[in-house]
């Protein structure tokens, strides 16, 4: 990335920490509130909030909705860590109907953030099939430093900077360098309670959707809410989706969704199918914008 588009987000995503998780419940409940806080004051919140939230007192399900909300207001990188339950139903539905063609499907939900979207998929799917959660930042690393403290990602590249009740967000510089020494680092894990309790800690894998493999290949691969352009070029999709394929066993398929307002029923997908060396389009629901990287044949 360029030093102009550093320092775009630089001030675009730095601002007040908002690390309080009722306080975030409440400007997250109103719509004018959000646009006060987040577009007007330019409230952010830090990894912080995610300790705070698994603090406190309340029952599991209330703490687990306020984590989710929490960490979708996390931008790592290109991305945010935005994950919700129930924003891919068409999706979920259509790989249930698909893990059917298999004996003992073993499906992947890369990209599933904390992993609380990803409770959805697994009630849709038979006793049969198995289930792994996998995100390229399942922790971030904390080391505090008087009134403050650094954050780092997942891959222990450097991600913010609170001071105080001040974020600043350097995700997005090109001159981070390659991963750094978490040895000393506090671990914040970035799965939600919820799922820990259900699935066992540690149940989110690590995955960069880019270059990584999982090994032993999967029947079904969902992404969603990932590989969409307001994140990624078209060319960097198709890149991520060659990759996606090579955890994908012969004959297997992967769903690329996106959850948005703009879809009929608020939601897209593209399903394509690994034949050869190649992904084929099967199916389109809702005119995703990765479907003309594919409705002219395999690639």
């Amino acid at each position: 990335m360029r030093s102009g588009g550093f320092f775009l987000n630089l001030l675009r995503e730095s601002g007040l920490a908002l690390d309080f998780p009722g306080l975030l419940r409440l400007v997250r409940s109103r719509a004018w509130l959000r646009v006060l806080a987040f577009r007007f004051l330019r409230a952010r919140v830090s990894p912080d909030i995610l300790g705070r939230v698994e603090r406190l007192g309340c029952g599991l399900e209330q703490k687990a909705e306020l984590f989710n909300m929490a960490i979708s207001q996390i931008r790592v990188g290109e991305t945010y860590k935005t994950g919700c339950a129930g924003r891919t139903a068409l999706t979920d539905a259509a790989i249930a109907e698909r893990a059917r063609e298999f004996e003992a499907p073993r499906v992947l939900d890369a990209g599933a953030s904390d992993g609380l979207g990803s409770l959805d998929l697994i009630h849709r799917l038979g006793p049969e099939a198995s289930l792994t959660l996998a995100d390229r930042h399942p922790e971030f690393w904390r080391r505090p430093f008087p009134l403050g403290a650094v954050f780092l990602d997942g891959d222990r590249r450097l991600l913010s900077v609170k001071f105080l009740f001040l974020y600043l967000y350097l995700g997005s510089d090109p001159g981070r360098g390659g991963p750094l020494d978490a040895r000393g680092l506090s671990r914040i894990d970035t799965t939600n309670p919820l799922v820990r309790e259900r699935l066992g800690p540690f149940a989110v894998r690590r995955l960069d959707v880019f270059s990584g493999v999982l090994e032993p290949g999967f029947e079904l691969i969902k992404c969603a809410n990932l590989l969409n352009v307001e994140y990624f070029e078209l060319e960097r999709i198709a890149a991520a989706a060659a990759n996606l394929a090579r955890s994908l066993v012969p004959g297997g398929y992967l769903f690329i969704a996106q959850s948005n307002a703009r879809f009929r029923d608020s939601e897209a997908y593209v399903l394509l199918r690994r034949q050869g060396g190649d992904l084929v389009l099967v199916e389109e629901k809702n005119g995703h914008e990765a479907l003309a990287l594919f409705s002219g044949g395999g690639r």
